[in-house]
């Protein structure tokens, strides 16, 4: 396993590999959704998410409050804390390849579309990074006695719990993978044992976290309703798991296209090959031991795919944003490194795998570089649709309304939407901030010195019936303005209602 004589070529190289992959993304402009408040408030305020690690790193790196845009710096090294997760991991796991072999495969794990969304915040992206680093480290230090190990797990998850809830699921694909890898070495009494450690450091960590820290941080009505439990009952539980297998599945469904169908049956076959070989690989076990082993061989691939959701199929109300699937690029990497066991001590069988995983990391550059662009596009079509918004504001007298509406929401930017038909989950990326009642639209706003307040989400809802009541004042290619004089209100429709 690993040992920390950091390997220079290698870790260089996975650099080199992530800065080409992010660096589009790490130079766009564009404030993505949390950052619009971050960067005029300068609140941190994810204690109030249950996490209050995240506040400590980010107020540390801005030495104390308020948080101005220091970006790209904590991109940046959100990309080295990534490039670190990734070298360890290739060290832990990919012992048999070096160089660039290594370095690409092990690409695998931060080269997932989903992993796009964390990397764009120019906030967030830090703490999330070193949450991932926390996920990785207990399995990719040098083996340990059960003791060290447990305690490694306890802190982990800890850590993971206070920092990034979502990490989780890397940590319990990770588990999985260290497990397999002590089994491929003959080693299945630690391999079971190292299944106690992980499982009841999580348990504990969690009841812990649980109990003693989330109670006093986690407030108001949004965190408090995306981390609800569907605890009413087996009914319950099952209506909310059907419920999110739909909504995640479509989610997912949006990288499954043909080129990544083709790499996941390659793969997956390799990898069907290689659990082969892992459960007939000899070993001095009892037969209680041997068939605890070939259990967690068969069940290990379904336990990884299901952690790619993991706990929030349980979620009265998840978080249906691409951000949480950050472990869908961890699950692909313990395919990849499946496959690159099945014949790992053939040379040839190595330059294939260098053939195949940059073939797959081309591919994957292509969707990391459109969803760049299409950032910038929409940032400039937004900003222009604001500029005429703010502009009709002032040239129909309006100073003395209060408040503003929307109804529906500014569309993607054609070149979002050309670039959606090659790659559809741009489409689940991209999200455009002027979108009824979400606030983020008003905040964008506010980065144009808007003085107006936004509606109440009761006021949104009610637009539906009381629109043809208001009084028409402009109608545009974009949108149409409405008054409400009753409530001093200016909404602004975009989905040009025709009233009769």
């Amino acid at each position: 396993m690993l040992s920390f004589n950091l390997d220079k070529k290698l870790f260089s190289m996975i650099m080199l590999i992530s800065l080409i992959f992010f660096i589009p993304i790490i130079l766009s402009s564009h404030y993505y959704v949390d950052d619009l408040g971050r960067s005029i408030y300068g609140y941190s305020k994810w204690s109030e998410n249950g996490r209050p690690l995240a506040d400590l790193l980010f107020l540390s790196l801005s030495f104390g409050p308020q948080l101005p845009d220091i970006s790209p710096l904590p991109q940046l090294l959100a990309l080295s804390i990534l490039s670190l997760s990734v070298y360890f991991s290739a060290k832990a796991f990919l012992t048999e390849f070096d160089g660039y072999v290594a370095a690409i495969i092990s690409m695998v794990a931060i080269s997932s579309p989903f992993l796009l969304e964390n990397l764009s915040y120019k906030y967030d992206a830090f703490p999330m990074s070193i949450s991932v680093l926390c996920a990785i480290i207990p399995f990719a230090v040098k083996a340990v006695k059960l003791k060290k190990q447990f305690l490694y797990c306890c802190a982990s998850v800890i850590l993971i719990l206070c920092i990034y809830q979502a990490s989780i699921n890397i940590y319990i694909i990770f588990a999985i993978l260290y497990v397999l890898n002590l089994f491929r070495l003959g080693d299945t009494r630690n391999g079971l044992l190292s299944i106690i450690a992980s499982i009841g450091g999580l348990v504990i960590s969690y009841i812990i976290y649980s109990t003693f820290i989330s109670p006093y941080f986690l407030v108001g009505s949004y965190n408090l309703r995306h981390s609800q439990l569907a605890t009413s009952g087996i009914n319950d539980a099952l209506t909310v798991i059907s419920r999110n297998i739909s909504e995640f599945g479509n989610m997912l469904s949006l990288v499954v296209t043909t080129p990544f169908i083709i790499f996941s049956v390659v793969v997956l076959t390799l990898s069907l090959i290689a659990l082969i070989k892992i459960a007939f690989v000899k070993c001095s076990s009892s037969k209680p031991e041997k068939i605890m082993k070939l259990l967690v061989i068969v069940f290990s691939p379904v336990a990884v795919l299901c952690m790619i959701t993991g706990p929030m199929m349980l979620l009265r109300d998840p978080v249906l944003s691409p951000r949480v699937l950050m472990a869908f690029g961890t699950a692909c990497f313990f395919f990849a490194v499946l496959s690159t066991w099945a014949f790992s001590r053939t040379n040839l069988y190595k330059s294939l795998c260098g053939i195949l995983f940059t073939v797959y990391a081309l591919y994957s550059l292509g969707v990391a570089y459109a969803y760049a662009n299409s950032l910038n596009n929409q940032e400039k079509y937004e900003n222009a649709i604001i500029q005429l918004m703010m502009s009709d504001l002032n040239s129909l007298g309006l100073s003395g309304y209060e408040f503003i509406a929307f109804k529906g929401g500014v569309s993607l930017s054609p070149e979002v939407r050309m670039a959606a038909k090659k790659y559809p989950v741009i489409s689940k990326l991209i999200q455009p901030t002027i979108n009824n009642q979400w606030v983020w639209g008003h905040t964008q706003m506010m980065h144009f010195d808007l003085d107006k307040k936004f509606q109440s989400f009761d006021y949104h809802m009610s637009l539906k019936s009381s629109l043809c009541t208001f009084e028409n004042v402009r109608n545009s290619n974009n949108y149409n303005i409405l008054l409400d004089k009753k409530s001093s209100t200016v909404v602004f429709d975009f989905t040009k209602t025709e009233c009769k």
